[in-house]
């Protein structure tokens, strides 16, 4: 997946927690006082080969259990995220943080998205949110929690997500794999010079707006393989 960069991107250092047992044999002298002590004789040697085999059995049952615990956070650690169902069919616009302030501003954005759809073949999801942490992305980039979003939605190869996350003050462009990296200075453009101006001044309809035509008309200048319809998420 082709993706662009936002201003004030979040750096996040994770580490994984590791947990160690030790396991101490006890001494050859030890184990058959011990057996002696019980009215039974082994030798020496058995003691020691069945501690050592008692040992590695231990490790292994410990070993596997640990990756029973660790495989669900490795394999799907995106599954904490709590993203809202992915919306109707031909509902692009999603303004869960309620920044666009009118129909008609709403109608121009919704406009262009079916006009990209229809004539392009490439869905652009407009997102807005009111911050990452309620939706269990506390602590996360958002460059990270823009592509969990958008392969949840499964927006597609040829599908843009314009996310906005309001209280977190950050946003992100994120685009399918079919656009490669060649349009991703223009979509860098697009945020750096219509949007974040735009929520600088406080109209986030008018920025969101100036977003989502960029998009479209960067939909209309993609490679000619982006432009069949497909099916809205």
């Amino acid at each position: 997946m082709s993706t662009t960069r936002t201003a004030d991107p979040v750096r996040v250092d994770t580490r994984a927690a590791r947990t160690a047992a030790t396991v101490v044999a006890p001494t050859a002298v030890e184990v058959v006082a011990a057996l002696r002590g019980c009215g039974r004789t082994m030798n020496a040697a058995s003691v020691l080969k069945a501690s050592a085999r008692d040992i590695i059995l231990r490790r292994i049952l410990a070993g596997a259990m640990l990756c029973c615990l660790l495989l669900p956070a490795l394999a799907g650690g995106q599954s904490s995220f709590d993203f809202p169902p992915v919306p109707p069919e031909g509902k692009f616009a999603q303004d869960y943080a309620y920044l666009i302030a009118s129909d008609r501003a709403l109608n121009e954005i919704e406009a262009s998205q079916h006009e990209a759809f229809v004539h392009h073949g490439t869905p652009i999801m407009l997102v807005t949110i009111s911050s990452m942490a309620r939706l269990g992305g506390e602590g996360y980039s958002i460059e990270r929690f823009a592509r969990a979003w958008f392969d949840h939605w499964n927006i597609g190869r040829r599908g843009m997500l314009l996310l906005v996350s309001r209280d977190d003050r950050k946003a992100r462009i994120e685009l399918g794999t079919d656009w490669g990296h060649r349009f991703d200075s223009r979509a860098q453009r697009i945020m750096n010079d219509g949007i974040l101006p735009k929520f600088k001044q406080g109209d986030y309809s008018g920025g969101l707006a100036e977003g989502v035509n960029a998009l479209a008309a960067m939909a209309a200048d993609g490679p000619a393989d982006l432009r069949a319809p497909q099916r809205a998420p």
